[in-house]
């Protein structure tokens, strides 16, 4: 069995030597799908790399024995495209296996207050929101959130909004954002290349953690949030709502309103946020 547990659409004659193998020793093709993103979400994508995926995608059908992927929702995305692109998939063919992990244990530890002075920050007075600094991840209606709640409450008044990422694609109105309102200079920080153990002790150190992406194949940065034993408030979408299960708060993806209603009480209503850290405690 070859069993690729992670990607292969961007190498070059890929199925090729798969093709090969198979002929040569009987090999059976397992691939670890991750995620649709480039084709279910494309408007979040560069137009050649949804293009490069869509051919992957085609050749998967074409020579794999089995399937893995990391959700249930993940699983429901595979097999709509596989009916897009024509190809038989037999449901029972595709095994999901949950990226559940505990990442409390980094291989160095930093002491809290030097991580904490590396970046200006002091302890639960920020928000910790970690992903990849792409439009899919929806850092503008973040963004938006926090304006509307400087607005209400007084800029004085909110933590900051800690992004910790490095660059994907399609980021450059979340950039230009960022650096052009008031608001957002005086409580927003976009940060890249943070240690693990530094961003362990971000986790730890944080208010609580928000994950307000479009879509997701599963969303590693909930699963490590729970890990610390963080309140988390997510979207609705896709796969979040089996990363988060009943520990974390959720908001209707594409409502603003209630985004800021829920980061409005998780910041400033201490009792609640400690009621859905309990919650998080109980992660397994």
């Amino acid at each position: 069995y070859l069993i690729n547990l992670g990607t292969s659409w961007w190498l070059q004659n890929y199925f090729l030597h798969v093709r090969r193998a198979r002929a040569a020793y009987g090999v059976r093709y397992i691939p670890f799908i991750h995620d649709l993103i480039p084709i279910m979400t494309p408007e979040h994508c560069v137009k050649r790399l949804t293009q490069d995926f869509i051919s992957w995608a085609s050749g998967v059908f074409a020579h794999a024995d089995r399937y893995l992927t990391n959700s249930e929702a993940s699983k429901r995305d595979f097999l709509a495209v596989a009916k897009r692109l024509n190809a038989q998939v037999d449901p029972d063919d595709v095994h999901v296996v949950r990226l559940d992990a505990d990442f409390r244990k980094p291989a160095a530890e930093a002491p809290m207050a030097e991580s904490l002075a590396r970046y200006g920050l002091t302890e639960h007075g920020f928000v910790l929101f970690v992903s990849t600094i792409e439009s899919r991840k929806n850092h503008l209606a973040a963004f938006a959130a926090w304006i509307e709640l400087a607005r209400k409450r007084g800029v004085e008044t909110l933590p900051t909004l800690v992004c910790v990422g490095n660059r994907g694609w399609l980021n450059d109105a979340v950039f230009t954002k960022a650096a052009s309102d008031p608001v957002l200079r005086e409580k927003v920080m976009m940060i890249s290349g943070v240690s693990d153990p530094d961003l362990a002790n971000l986790y730890r150190a944080c208010r609580f953690t928000l994950y307000p992406s479009l879509y997701e194949g599963w969303g590693l940065p909930v699963t490590e949030s729970l890990c610390y034993g963080k309140a988390a408030l997510l979207s609705d979408s896709s796969s979040l709502p089996e990363a988060g299960g009943d520990h974390v708060v959720y908001f209707p993806v594409g409502d603003q309103e209630a985004l800021v209603r829920e980061l409005d009480r998780l910041m400033f209503d201490d009792a609640w946020r400690a009621e859905i850290e309990t919650k998080a405690r109980t992660f397994r």
